[in-house]
């Protein structure tokens, strides 16, 4: 009985051997030790081009650095991009490049090791610890760039940048995550790092190559540019082990910083079919990111697995703004808007110029005048108190020309009740902040406005007798179409109140804002600078 067991058992046994025995790729060795990069300005750019210089390039694919401005010093924050597998920097473009210039980052943009090579063979060279020793380089580099690290990565990239963060938490200040491969979407993935997995895979796809396969409304030229068009087959199964020796729960648990996760995912059927949604919401659940620090959010417009790419993504937008909302709100990150608006100093020194450059204290040069500065108060649509004091300013020609409009609604029996006049510029940021971006009815901080210039002003009007407001077709700061200045108005008499409110203004020199009843610009306003001073500096 014993015989006929063996008899039949020992094909098997032997074929088990012999597929346990088959090749696989070589574990991972995970070298901590990290590499050093110059510290100073020259030497790193030098340094990177040196290192790219060593290879035949794709096109563009490159690394590079991004300096935040022509002075190349260190900033307070700096970004990595790392690229997932078979992908380039382009793959996260313009989100990498819109992030870094909106908060004054420098930025380095990693090419990893085997990537954009102008090659025959593709990623045959690709193992996980070429990989993971480019990344740790593009932190090296990042460390020298910015005095906090912020690692934003696509893919594969965010497996290097969770590991990153894993080991070595002091240098890692944030993550942004997008569509980080956790786990491969293909139920086979896992085959491929398996004893025979690389001979099967050729068998399965007949040859050594994988190769890329035309994407309906994708520009190929440029995704062939960009990505690999035709890679090994080898570098599949090394993704493989790296996923699975280190995307794990003992990983995740390590890190501390603060993490933002977007994927693609709108229902069961629409979703990314690259990597698992599922694992990366698993990943977000499993950090050791204190939970009001890690957000994981889906971008159910996107369409596809590169979210941040405008070769592939079809909602780079909400990535950007997310992405965005997550530095303000969770790192307290400043948006650089472009704008140096004049401080004190420089404005005093204006003066010496140009007297017209003055802000007069509106309370103080016109007889009679009303203030009601409710953005010194929650009674507005912040619900936040702006001011420190309820102050009204304008420059010397606003604050004449709104004296002589003064003087005539005064021999009508009225008088100017003013709810704004020169705003600092960091008023503006944040009431375009809190309205998400929205310039209907406020001003874009890209620009300014004409508050910031001194050359705005919010006012109604009352009767000098009673001190009433009159009235007018909506409350001072309705966002609505009733607060036009030209919409419909039924009443007869607060039409008129309205209309003398506007002629009056005009007469003077004054323009009134189509969206706002209330707002009036000063005709010649292009003349001022920005200004951020705050009024008890000009108190």
């Amino acid at each position: 009985m014993n015989k006929k067991i063996i008899y039949f058992t020992s094909p098997f046994i032997l074929l088990a051997v012999i597929y346990f025995l088959g090749p696989t790729p070589d574990k991972p060795r995970w070298d901590l030790t990290m590499p050093t990069a110059p510290q100073q300005s020259e030497s790193l750019e030098k340094y990177v081009v040196d290192q790219e210089s060593k290879h035949k390039l794709k096109p563009d694919n490159e690394a590079r650095i991004v300096w935040a401005d022509s002075s190349r010093k260190k900033t307070e924050y700096s970004v990595i991009y790392l690229h997932g597998f078979s992908a380039s920097q382009e793959e996260g473009d313009p989100v990498h490049v819109n992030f870094a210039k909106k908060f004054n980052c420098n930025l380095y943009l990693a090419r990893l090791a085997d990537h954009g090579v102008d090659t025959t063979e593709q990623l045959l060279l690709f193992t996980p610890d070429r990989w993971w020793q480019s990344s740790k380089e593009a932190l090296a580099i990042g460390k020298a760039l910015g005095d906090k690290v912020i690692i934003m990565s696509t893919s594969t990239g965010g497996t290097m940048a969770l590991l990153l963060a894993a080991e070595y938490p002091q240098d890692v200040h944030a993550l942004i995550n997008l569509s980080p491969n956790i786990q491969i979407f293909h139920p086979l993935a896992s085959l491929s790092n398996n004893p025979w997995g690389l001979q099967l895979a050729r068998k399965v796809i007949g040859g050594n190559y994988n190769e890329s396969k035309p994407i309906y409304g994708v520009d190929m030229k440029l995704q062939n540019q960009y990505w690999n068009d035709k890679y090994r087959l080898e570098a599949v199964g090394q993704m493989q082990e790296m996923l699975e020796d280190k995307m794990t729960e003992q990983t995740f648990k390590r890190i501390k910083a603060p993490s933002l996760s977007l994927y693609y995912y709108k229902n069961e059927a629409e979703q990314d079919s690259t990597v698992r949604v599922s694992a990366i919401l698993k990943m977000n659940e499993l950090l050791g990111t204190p939970d009001s620090m890690k957000v994981a959010l889906a971008i159910p417009d996107a369409g596809t697995h590169v979210i941040g790419s405008y070769i592939r993504s079809k909602d780079i937008f909400s990535v950007e703004r997310t992405a965005e909302n997550f530095a303000v709100g969770k790192l307290g990150m400043k948006i650089n808007y472009g704008l140096n608006p004049t401080k004190l100093d420089a404005y005093k020194d204006s003066l010496k110029a140009n007297p017209d450059n003055e802000l007069i204290d509106l309370e103080k040069f016109i007889p009679n005048i009303m203030l009601d500065i409710r953005y010194a108060t929650t009674n507005n649509f912040t619900k936040e108190k702006i001011y420190n004091l309820p102050k009204a300013y304008s420059r010397k020609p606003v604050a004449i020309a709104l004296k002589k409009a003064q003087d005539e609604f005064n021999k009508l029996g009225y008088g100017i009740k003013v709810y704004d006049g020169y705003r600092p510029y960091s008023a503006t940021v944040k009431f375009y902040e809190v309205m998400k971006g929205d310039t209907m009815y406020v001003a874009s901080p890209y620009k300014g406005s004409k508050h910031n210039r001194g050359c705005a002003l919010d006012i109604t009007l009352v009767d000098l007798k009673t001190k009433e407001e009159l009235k007018m077709p909506t409350e001072w700061g309705t966002a609505s179409k009733e607060s036009w200045a030209d919409a419909p108005v039924s009443d007869p008499i607060i039409a008129k109140n309205r209309e003398t409110l506007i002629s009056i203004m005009e007469k003077n020199g004054f323009k009134v804002y189509t969206a706002e009843w209330w707002h009036f610009d000063f005709v010649g306003w292009q003349k001022y600078d920005v200004m951020d001073i705050n009024f008890e500096q000009l108190d």
